[in-house]
């Protein structure tokens, strides 16, 4: 029997140490420390204690001039990390000693990173008043070895899992998808029909990645179109969940591959912006950690999901009225109901 995750028992341990807004968190590859990227131009490294309650441990990155607007973690090492900056500048650190390895200047303000799932490349999205670039970086040598222009906004970027293929979202609603290394256009999926601003790529592997995304963006429009902004989302590390956040300071918590909600957390008071999944998928926490502003944290609170979707029936306990389930009933508003009197 498949086990349930209990999101109701979700516990808050909160993390303070920015000046301001925190704008990416991320987990190493082995689940043991925590980076988060910020507007006060610095990155935060925390070593997390699975069952720790003092004051975690964490080290300053300082160099960057400007903010820290994403970082990505190297997946075949667990101390090597990258951040991307509004400075132009890229940065390689050893975590371990907060120090920077690599540094490479690229030809705009830098608002998103990821690596190759093999550890061997970096891509970095460059913005400028003229266009938009995607660099692509040799981790050993810290240099570009592709580069490429695109007239409309690019915004997240990802590699599929085995590395021959690349995706970008845009701001024209579509993902671009590309051969790698070539980065030879192959398909453009429409995805939205305004801005597209996240991708998430099923870690499992087992379908086809530009498919599976199609097929679970198609159906988020459903759900979420003109209802809710969402900011950034996520798969668990076995594929069979799917997390969103959005701009109400929600997590939104749908099963996968049928995209049934299950869940909704109020992780914030303002907007949630950013979301990571622990690689290791330890129950300690609850497979998530969500950021805004100077803090990581989780709140235990559990409420109707009638603010965010139309079309839902609200299932709640008598007398508390607890919410106990949302059933997605209608794309539009949902008037009547009724109940079996036999109570079959």
């Amino acid at each position: 029997m498949e086990e349930k995750v209990a999101f109701k028992n979700l516990h808050c341990r909160e993390y303070q140490g920015h000046k301001k807004k925190v704008h990416s968190v991320a987990w190493n590859c082995t689940g043991t420390k925590l980076a988060s990227g910020s507007v006060d131009q610095t990155a935060r490294v925390w070593h997390i204690e699975p069952h720790g309650h003092g004051k975690a441990k964490d080290i300053e990155l300082k160099g960057h001039t400007d903010s820290v607007d994403q970082l990505c973690w190297d997946p075949e090492h667990a101390d090597l990390i990258a951040t991307a900056s509004g400075d132009k500048t890229v940065r390689l650190w050893v975590a371990r000693s907060g120090k920077c390895s690599q540094e490479a200047e690229l030809s705009g303000e830098n608002i998103n990173i990821t690596y190759k799932p093999d550890g061997t490349h970096i891509a970095v999205v460059s913005i400028s008043l003229k266009d938009d670039e995607l660099t692509i970086l040799d981790v050993r040598k810290f240099k570009p070895i592709h580069r490429r222009k695109f007239n409309s906004e690019v915004n997240e970027i990802a590699w599929n899992m085995t590395g021959d293929m690349f995706f970008l979202t845009t701001g024209n609603g579509t993902v671009e998808v590309l051969g790698y290394p070539i980065l030879k256009p192959v398909d453009t999926l429409m995805a939205q029909t305004a801005g597209c601003y996240c991708i998430a790529i099923d870690p499992t592997g087992s379908n086809y990645a530009s498919l599976r995304f199609k097929n679970c963006l198609f159906s988020l429009i459903v759900f979420f179109s003109g209802t809710v902004e969402v900011n950034e989302i996520a798969w668990n590390m076995t594929g069979d969940m799917f997390f969103l956040t959005t701009g109400n300071g929600t997590v939104e918590v749908l099963a996968y591959p049928l995209l049934k909600p299950v869940d909704t957390l109020m992780a914030h008071t303002a907007g949630c912006y950013c979301i990571a999944i622990d690689p290791t998928g330890r129950k300690w926490l609850d497979q998530f950690l969500l950021s805004n502003y100077a803090s990581l944290r989780f709140k235990n609170c559990l409420f109707s999901l009638i603010v965010f979707f139309s079309g839902t029936v609200e299932v709640l306990a008598y007398p508390l009225l607890k919410p106990v389930d949302t059933l997605m009933a209608h794309t539009a508003g949902c008037y009547c109901i009724a109940i079996d009197p036999t109570g079959r």
